[in-house]
């Protein structure tokens, strides 16, 4: 009898897993996201749907379980992490990523995935980590993106990022690690940056970044990693950051910056990198 028990509230258990995670704003989402990268050319698709199956149905149909596809993690019934590493997604992210308002993190690498990010991520406002690096996006960082003051990392590496660093990033009051290295960024770094107490790693290296290095980074006492080489940044390394305790990995070559300040700074820390 009690065996009878077991195996029907095994049941009733996994039929209602099932059944939670099955939201219908996340399945449209996940259902344009496969159609807008060519999912049906994806390294890995298990689990998911063909292009042709998600096109019969603008539902999910019973049973459905996200937690089943490839790169989806659910949790309370919702999607809430995304993670696709090295899976040739092309195309472009669809304005549907806006329905996934659980999500935390979003991580897709190593693809051809281009066009700009989409302004809709605006609304996921729990979202903590962007991680885009190794992708070919392009464009402007949209402006909703400095609506998520949830944000501990921003990775947007080896892209095809241009025009200037917005000073408007200065409102991610939780923001850690801020990774723009190897894009087409231009004009100077801004000097809100050092409004972001939380900050312990900033990469901005291999960009087209000029000016000065603005001395408000000496506000950033967690600041650990500090990477601005390969730009044409001049000027002496300001004051403020000899007194950065933490700072111990760090690369100024590749630019006009004062040699002697420079030198001064190795002596101070030793040689970074």
């Amino acid at each position: 009898m009690m065996k009878v028990h077991f195996l029907v509230f095994f049941l009733f258990c996994s039929t209602s897993i099932i059944c939670q995670n099955n939201d219908t704003n996340d399945y449209q989402a996940l259902r344009a996201i496969y159609l807008s990268t060519n999912g049906d050319n994806w390294n890995i698709k298990t689990g998911w749907p063909s292009a042709e199956e998600f096109k019969l149905n603008l539902l999910p149909p019973p049973n459905t379980d996200y937690s089943k596809w490839h790169g989806v993690y659910c949790t309370d019934g919702r999607v809430f992490w995304l993670w696709f590493n090295e899976n040739n997604l092309t195309g472009v992210l669809p304005e549907e990523i806006g329905n996934l308002d659980e999500l935390t993190d979003i991580i897709i690498d190593w693809s051809p995935i281009g066009g700009e990010i989409p302004s809709t991520i605006g609304k996921l406002k729990k979202l903590k980590k962007l991680q885009l690096q190794n992708n070919k996006f392009s464009g402007k960082i949209p402006k909703e993106l400095y609506e998520l003051v949830n944000l501990n990392r921003l990775d947007l590496r080896s892209n095809n990022f241009s025009s200037k660093i917005p000073k408007e990033l200065g409102k991610l009051k939780r923001l850690i690690v801020l990774d723009l290295a190897y894009n087409e960024f231009s004009g100077k770094i801004p000097n809100e940056l050092g409004n972001i107490k939380t900050l312990e790693v900033i990469r901005i290296d291999n960009n087209q970044l000029s000016g000065k290095i603005p001395s408000s980074i000496g506000n950033l006492s967690k600041l650990s990693n500090f990477y601005v080489e390969n730009n044409v940044l001049s000027g002496k390394i300001p004051e403020e950051l000899f007194h950065l305790k933490d700072l111990k990995y760090f690369n100024f070559n590749g630019n006009e910056l004062d040699e002697n300040s420079i030198l001064k700074f190795k002596q101070l820390k030793g040689e970074g990198y």
